[in-house]
This record gives C-alpha cells, sequence and structure tokens, in this order.
C-alpha cells in the first residue's frame, strides 16, 4: 500500500468492507491501480493482483445476475478457506448443586453469570437454549418462573455476546466473529437442531472441499459424518439442508446445473 501511495493512489479503511469482501472489514482503493513500471516491489505487485481479482470476481457476479445459478451471489467474497475439524470441547463445570431457592438468590447471581461464561468460552458458538439447559443442569435446578428470571438476569448482566438467526440466539466468545467463522466441531452427542448455521456451513464446505462436487442428498450425508454422525436422523438431516441453503445464500458454496454443488 505504501508503494501504491507513492503513485498516487489513495486508500480509505471500511469497516464492514462491503458486497466484494463478503462484508469483512478492508481497504480500498479509491483510484485505479496502475503500474507504470518495474520499481514498484513484489509486494505491490501481490497487492495490486489480489485487487484485480476481487474486482473480476465482482465483475463476473454482476453478469451473471444477483444470485447465479452457477454461482455466488453478486459481489460476494469467494476466497477458499481451509476448514479443518477438531474434537468438539465440552466445559467442565463444578458439580455443586443449589436448590432453586438459593439460585434466585440475588446474592448468586454473579455466579451463574460466570458459570454461563464457562460455558461460552467452553463450547461457544452454542444456542442460548442449550447454554440454559447446561447452565441449569449443573446447578442441578428445574425450569420455574423464579428460575428462568433469575438466569435471564444473570445472563444479562454477563453481557453475552449474541446473534440472531430465524429466531435461535447464538452465543458467542468475545473473540469470535460471526461473519466469519470457519470453525467445525466434531460430536455425536449434539443433536441437529443444536448447531448454528455458520457451523453447519462449514461442515458441508469441508465436505465438498473433499468430494470436489455433490449431489445434495450425498452432500448432506456427508457433511454429517464429517460433524461425527453414524445416523442421519430427520433433526439432523433438516438441519443439514438448512444448513445447504445457508451455505448457498452466504456464498460458500454454488449450484451447478444438473443436481450438483460445489465450492466457488
Amino acid at each position: 500500500m505504501e508503494s501504491f501511495k507513492a503513485l498516487g493512489v489513495q486508500f480509505i479503511f471500511k469497516e464492514g468492507g462491503g458486497k466484494a469482501t463478503g462484508g469483512r472489514d478492508s481497504w480500498w482503493a479509491k483510484t485505479d491501480i496502475v503500474l507504470p513500471s518495474e520499481e514498484v516491489s513484489s509486494e505491490a505487485e501481490v497487492s495490486e493482483k489480489k485487487t484485480e481479482a476481487v474486482a473480476e470476481s465482482a465483475d463476473e457476479a454482476v453478469n451473471e445476475g444477483s444470485v447465479a445459478e452457477t454461482g455466488a451471489p453478486a459481489g460476494v467474497n469467494t476466497e477458499r478457506i481451509e476448514i479443518v475439524p477438531v474434537p468438539y470441547t465440552f466445559a467442565e463445570l463444578p458439580e455443586d448443586k443449589m436448590s432453586a431457592v438459593e439460585y434466585t438468590a440475588a446474592s448468586n447471581k454473579a455466579e451463574i453469570g460466570r458459570r454461563a461464561l464457562a460455558i461460552v468460552e467452553a463450547e461457544a458458538p452454542i444456542l442460548r437454549d442449550v447454554l440454559i439447559r447446561k447452565l441449569w443442569a449443573s446447578f442441578g435446578v428445574n425450569k420455574g418462573n423464579a428460575v428462568v428470571e433469575a438466569t435471564e438476569k444473570a445472563l444479562k448482566a454477563a453481557k453475552i455476546k449474541t446473534t440472531k438467526q430465524k429466531g435461535i440466539v447464538v452465543c458467542w466468545t468475545a473473540n469470535q466473529d460471526p461473519k466469519a467463522y470457519y470453525g467445525l466441531r466434531v460430536s455425536n452427542e449434539r443433536s441437529g437442531e443444536e448447531i448454528c448455521s455458520q457451523e453447519l456451513k462449514n461442515a458441508i464446505v469441508y465436505a465438498l472441499q473433499n468430494k470436489g462436487a455433490l449431489a445434495k442428498d450425498d452432500l448432506i450425508k456427508e457433511a454429517s459424518v464429517v460433524l461425527g454422525y453414524k445416523r442421519l436422523g430427520k433433526n439432523l438431516e433438516a438441519a443439514l439442508t438448512a444448513g445447504v441453503q445457508f451455505a448457498r445464500s452466504s456464498g460458500a458454496i454454488v449450484y451447478v446445473p444438473g443436481g450438483m454443488y460445489k465450492l466457488p
């Protein structure tokens, strides 16, 4: 960038980027980048090539339509991200239990919040409903109006980062970026509806990284194996079907005429 600035190129930084960068923070050139001679450094040449590649990708997508059958949505960044499966890490929680009366006492709100944060740090992204269920189990309490109220107050005080996807609230650590999450945890102890859209998408992308192109049914079966399941139940199938739709709408995968899906 410094080399280009010396040639008169102006840059601006945009949080959230734009369509060409898939919503990622990025630097943008306000003027055309042209190499007048071989005096420009090799690093600058690499930067120019990347800029040209993004522009060409965006132009092609626009020419094909906002959502083309054979390409990603217009302007979506289709840079290949390598996804690596890892074992799911479950939170290690204290075994001390409380009565409902103790749990709902104001003096225990901070402890409830600390335990909730411990679950999030170990298992995020995690659905809020799953977090609450694990939280109650760790304290040995059951659902009730007073317990629900005490839990809501504790979670609000803990200031856990959340996103909402079609009415489902997902909890994240402070360092996780929901828009750029490429984690993939393997475990057959989660039901399909407990996995967030981003992780389902990543399982689908990983399956295509290894297989090249797959029909929808085969893609769903392969992704279920990637997630650690030996059997494709109805809940998991429904979740992965929605995951395929999410992966396609986000530009992570593309549909090929003939009923196949592949990576961009």
